[in-house]
C-alpha cells in the first residue's frame, strides 16, 4: 500500500525507500517473482537522480530475486551492476564486500566456480578487515560456493559460523538457519562422515517444519536432504519414509512440472524401487515422466536455466533406473532417450552429466549393447581424466567397460580393465561394489 502511494506521489526518494520494503518483505515470504518489480522500480528511480548507494542497494534485492526464480546469467548482470555502484558510491567496506559476495553466489549458479571462489576469497577478506566483520548471509552464501568447488575444509568454518550467526540475528528456529545447516550436511556428507550429515539436516527438517507446518512444499528440500544423508548413513527406512512424505507434500502443494514437484516424485521412486518394484513404484516412476514432459514442454534443451534443465536429467536418471527395475523396456527406452539429449548440454552441471553417461553405459550394457557400453565409457573416462574423480567410482566405470570388452570377446583389454578396476574398488563397503568386485574376481580367474 505505502509503495503504490509513494508511486502516484512521484516522489523519487520515497518510492526508492517504499519499493525496497516491498522487495524485501517479498523475498523474505520466499516469494522473489514478486519482489522483482520493486526491486527494479527502485534501482531505475535511484538512478534517475544519482542515488548510487541505495541504487546499489536495488541490484542486490533484484540479484537475490533472480537468482531464486533459477535464472543464474540476468542474475549476474544485476550483481556485476550492483558491485560497479558500490565501489562508484565509495560505500563501507562491508557493503562492498556484501556486493562482492552476491557477485560470487551468482557465478556460482552461472555455473563459473573457480571465478565464484576467487570472488569470494576476496569478499571475506575484504569484510573481515572491517569492524563488524563478514555478515552471516556472506559466510552462508560464500560457504555454498565453497562446497560447489570443492573446497570443504575452507567451507566448513564459514558455515558454522554463518548458523551462529543467523541464530543470533533471527533467533534459533529460523529457516535461514536451516539452509546453512543443509549446507553443512553436504559438507558433512562430501567429507564421509555421515552421521554429523544426517544430524545436520534432521536438525533443519525440524526447524523449517516448524517455520512452515508439515503440509507446505517449502519443507520439500528439508525432506529431501535428511532423505538422502538417512540413507547414505544406512537408514534405508528413514531415508524411503521421508522421500514418500516428500513426494505426498509435492502431490499436495504443487503441480507437475514444477521442478519440486519432479524432483520429490523422481526421489522417492528411486528410493522405493530399492525396497520393491511393485505398482506404488511404477505410480511413482510414472508421475515422474510425466512431470519431466511437463517441464520440457517445446522449449529447446539449451534455453533452459541451468538449474531447470540439471533437475531434468536428474529427474530421467530416475525414470531410467526405476523403469529398469521394473524391466519394463518400453517405458524404459523412452526415459533413456530422455536422458541422453542432456549428456552434452552446456547447461547441466558436469557431475549429472557424467552420471547420465554411466547410467546409459549400464543400460547398454544390460541390453546387450556392448559396443555402445564401451563408447559411453571411455568418453566418460575421457571428460573426467583429469578431475579429482573417486576411487571407488571409477573402479565401477572400469567395472562396467570390462564387461563390454568381454561381451566383445577382447579379453585381454577386458582383464587389463578387471585388474586395475578390482584395484580401484580395493576396500570399499561390500554393499556398495559387492557385485562389482565379485564379478572382476571371477572373470579374472577365468581368464588366468
Amino acid at each position: 500500500m505505502v509503495y503504490r502511494r509513494a508511486q502516484e506521489s512521484g516522489q523519487t526518494r520515497l518510492v526508492v525507500e517504499s519499493a525496497m520494503l516491498a522487495a524485501r518483505a517479498s523475498l523474505e515470504q520466499d516469494k522473489p517473482a514478486e519482489a522483482e518489480t520493486p526491486a527494479k522500480d527502485a534501482l531505475n528511480a535511484a538512478l534517475s537522480v544519482g542515488l548510487d548507494v541505495q541504487a546499489s542497494d536495488a541490484a542486490l534485492l533484484l540479484a537475490r530475486a533472480v537468482a531464486q526464480r533459477t535464472e543464474p546469467e540476468e542474475a549476474l548482470r544485476w550483481a556485476e551492476l550492483a558491485v560497479s555502484l558500490s565501489a562508484r558510491s565509495g560505500r563501507s567496506v562491508g557493503a562492498r564486500a556484501e556486493a562482492l559476495t552476491v557477485l560470487a553466489r551468482t557465478l556460482a549458479l552461472a555455473r563459473n566456480i573457480p571465478e565464484a571462489a576467487s570472488r569470494c576469497e576476496e569478499a571475506i577478506a575484504l569484510a573481515e578487515s572491517a569492524p563488524e566483520g563478514p555478515t552471516p548471509q556472506a559466510r552462508l552464501d560464500c560457504g555454498r560456493t565453497w562446497v560447489s568447488a570443492g573446497r570443504f575444509d575452507e567451507a566448513k568454518p564459514q558455515l558454522e559460523q554463518a548458523i551462529e550467526g543467523l541464530k543470533t540475528r533471527f533467533g534459533p528456529g529460523h529457516p535461514e538457519v536451516a539452509t546453512a545447516l543443509q549446507v553443512l550436511a553436504g559438507v558433512f556428507d562430501q567429507a564421509s562422515r555421515p552421521k554429523e550429515a544426517l544430524a545436520a539436516a534432521e536438525e533443519a527438517l525440524d526447524l523449517v517444519r516448524h517455520a512452515y507446518g508439515n503440509e507446505d512444499h517449502r519443507i520439500l528440500t528439508g525432506l529431501a536432504t535428511a532423505s538422502g544423508m538417512a540413507n547414505r548413513s544406512g537408514d534405508y527406512d528413514r531415508g524411503l519414509a521421508l522421500a514418500l512424505e516428500a513426494a505426498d507434500v509435492a502431490r499436495g502443494t504443487l503441480a507437475p512440472g514444477d521442478r519440486k514437484y519432479n524432483y520429490a516424485v523422481c526421489m522417492a521412486a528411486g528410493f522405493a524401487m530399492g525396497f520393491d518394484c511393485g505398482e506404488g513404484t511404477r505410480a511413482l516412476a510414472d508421475d515422474c515422466a510425466a512431470g519431466i514432459r511437463k517441464a520440457e514442454g517445446d522449449t529447446p534443451i539449451p534455453e533452459f536455466s541451468s538449474p531447470v534443465a540439471s533437475a531434468n536429467a536428474q529427474g530421467w536418471i530416475f525414470a531410467v533406473l526405476v523403469y529398469q527395475c521394473l524391466e519394463d523396456a518400453g517405458a524404459e527406452a523412452a526415459a533413456r532417450a530422455g536422458l541422453i539429449r542432456y549428456v552434452d548440454a552446456d547447461n547441466v552441471t558436469f557431475e549429472l552429466q557424467t552420471m547420465s553417461l554411466a547410467i546409459l553405459a549400464n543400460a547398454d550394457l544390460a541390453a546387450g549393447d556392448h559396443a555402445g557400453a564401451e563408447a559411453k565409457i571411455r568418453d566418460l573416462l575421457e571428460r573426467t581424466r583429469d578431475t579429482n574423480v573417486i576411487k571407488l567410482r571409477e573402479g565401477m566405470w572400469r567395472t562396467t567397460l570390462a564387461q563390454a570388452l568381454a561381451g566383445q570377446e577382447r579379453h585381454e583389454q577386458a582383464r587389463d580393465e578387471a585388474t586395475r578396476a578390482l584395484e580401484l574398488l580395493r576396500g570399499g563397503d561390500d554393499e556398495a561394489v559387492g557385485p562389482e568386485r565379485d564379478w572382476l574376481t571371477e572373470y579374472l580367474a577365468e581368464r588366468h
